[in-house]
């Protein structure tokens, strides 16, 4: 199906060049159509505040899970027009320090270890060798939280934006961002006790 809704993004750095934006996000508010279509095929939307967690404070090394669909797990069947997709969800810690090491600001960022022949993955009892997270960005970084009845809780604390591969780190923009974006852009009544951003497109 094709998506279908009004883009909103932040405004451009004074270079002009969006390689110099260290957010380069964007928010699409989904058209009607989109949203019927998408519960129609089975999505489910978070609900927020709820299920996000804006203004997080982590605690250095707190284990966090990171969900996606890397590119070299998924093939793409032609004749049939499918994209056969395999989910791969780890978990990981929390590295304060490696913001200033990439350049990325605190406030804006979480910065996450990803070695990838020592990678925790769900389901799997010893350290595997994890793909390359290339084709994932977009995906959420998770704060899982023991809820009542031995439940847990997952809150979304960012989406992820970056991986360098030299420093055995992915990065993660805050969703802080992204709900200030839909705050001044679609709904002001839209909670955020995190990061305030300047002015968007």
């Amino acid at each position: 199906m094709t998506i279908g809704g009004q883009y909103y993004s932040i405004s451009l750095p004074l270079s002009g060049r969006r390689s110099d934006d260290p957010l380069d996000v964007c928010v699409v508010h989904l058209s009607e159509a989109t949203v019927n279509g998408l519960l129609q095929r089975g999505y489910v939307f978070l609900d927020c505040p709820a299920d996000v967690n804006p203004g997080a404070s982590l605690r250095i090394r707190e284990t966090v899970l990171l969900a996606g669909y890397p590119g070299s797990s998924t093939k793409y069947d032609i004749p049939r027009k499918k994209v056969i997709a395999k989910p791969f969800i780890f978990s990981t810690s929390y590295l304060p320090k490696g913001l200033s090491i990439a350049g990325f600001p605190p406030v804006s960022h979480i910065v996450c270890r990803y070695e990838r022949r020592r990678v925790s993955i769900l389901g799997k009892r010893h350290l595997q060798t994890g793909p390359l997270p290339h084709g994932m960005s977009g995906s959420g970084i998770w704060r899982v939280l023991e809820g009542a009845g031995n439940t847990l809780r997952p809150l979304l604390l960012g989406i992820l934006t970056e991986y360098h591969a030299n420093r055995s780190v992915i990065i993660s923009t805050r969703i802080d961002v992204w709900i200030d974006i839909i705050r001044q852009k679609v709904d002001s009544a839209m909670p955020n006790p995190g990061l305030k951003i300047g002015i968007i497109d």
